[in-house]
C-alpha cells in the first residue's frame, strides 16, 4: 500500500482535491491533493499514470469507511469516474454544506454558490494575506494546459496545497452549524413536557427555528449578497462614509 494510503488508513478522514486539464470526462486528472489535519500530499498523476490508483488509492477513494472532505466535487467526480474508473464515495462536500447552512440561516435557498476563498473568509476568518497563494496561482490559470506541464512551479504547488490545507477545519465548523438547529429541537423535546407540562405526543412542537436566523443574522456567510457587497465596498481605500444603519426590535437592519 502506498504511503498516502497508509496515512489515510490512520486518519479515516482526508481532504481531497484534483487538478487537471479541462477537468471532467473529456479532460484529464494530472494532480491529486490529499491532506490530513497536519500534512499535505501531492500525487502526480501525470508522472505515475495508472500506477497512481494501483497502490490502494482507488480503494480509499471508493471506500465508505473513509470520509473524503472536498469542495465542489462535481468535476473531480466526473473525471475520476470516466477517465480512471474511480467512483468517489462518502464525500463531505463543503460547498454543499455552505448552501444548506445559508438556507437554514436565511430561510431560503441561496441563489448562488460560493467559492472556497469566500467560504474560508466567512467561516474561518482567513485574511486576504493568507489567500495570496490562491490569488497568485489563479493568475496562471489563463493557460488552459498549465496543470499538464512539468515541473510545476512553486506558485502552482502552493495553490494546489492551499485547496486542501483548510478542509478539515472548515468541515469541523460546518458540522457544528449544521447540527445547531437539530440540537435546539432536541432541547425543546427535553423541556416541553418537563418544564411546560404540555401533552404533545401526537403533534410536532414549535421548534422556534427562527432562532437560528436570529442568532446568525450577523454571520458574513449568511448575509444577502447586497449586504456583503456593501461591506466590501466599505473596505476599499478611499471609500465614502455611508449613513449608519438602524436596527429595529426584531434585529432587522434598516437604512437610516
Amino acid at each position: 500500500m502506498c504511503c498516502v494510503c497508509l496515512v489515510a488508513a490512520a486518519h479515516r478522514t482526508i481532504g481531497v482535491d484534483c487538478e487537471g486539464i479541462d477537468l471532467g470526462r473529456e479532460g484529464s486528472v494530472t494532480l491529486i491533493q490529499i491532506s490530513t489535519p497536519s500534512k499535505i500530499y501531492l500525487v502526480d498523476v501525470l508522472v505515475l499514470g495508472k500506477a497512481t490508483f494501483e497502490g490502494g488509492l482507488r480503494e480509499v477513494l471508493e471506500s465508505e469507511d473513509y470520509v473524503k472532505i472536498m469542495f465542489d466535487c462535481r468535476k473531480d467526480s466526473d473525471a475520476l469516474f470516466h477517465v480512471h474508473g474511480v467512483r468517489l464515495q462518502n464525500v463531505f462536500d463543503c460547498q454543499v454544506a455552505d448552501i444548506i447552512i445559508r438556507r437554514n440561516m436565511t430561510g431560503m435557498m441561496p441563489g448562488f454558490v460560493q467559492g472556497i476563498a469566500r467560504c474560508l473568509k466567512a467561516y474561518l476568518r482567513i485574511s486576504e494575506a493568507e489567500l495570496q497563494d490562491k490569488a497568485q496561482g489563479k493568475l496562471l490559470m489563463e493557460d488552459p494546459d498549465v496543470w499538464g506541464k512539468r515541473p510545476l512551479s512553486r506558485t502552482l504547488l502552493n495553490y494546489a496545497a492551499f485547496d486542501v490545507a483548510n478542509l478539515h477545519r472548515l468541515r469541523d465548523i460546518m458540522l457544528e452549524l449544521l447540527g445547531f438547529e437539530f440540537n435546539l429541537a432536541v432541547e425543546k423535546y427535553l423541556s416541553i413536557c418537563r418544564d411546560d407540562n404540555l401533552d404533545t405526543q401526537h403533534i410536532i412542537p414549535d421548534f422556534e427555528s427562527d432562532i437560528l436566523r436570529y442568532l446568525f443574522r450577523n454571520t458574513r456567510a449568511a448575509r444577502p449578497r447586497r449586504d456583503r457587497e456593501d461591506e466590501e465596498r466599505q473596505d476599499r481605500p478611499g471609500r465614502r462614509e455611508e449613513a449608519p444603519r438602524k436596527t429595529d426590535e426584531r434585529g432587522t437592519q434598516q437604512s437610516a
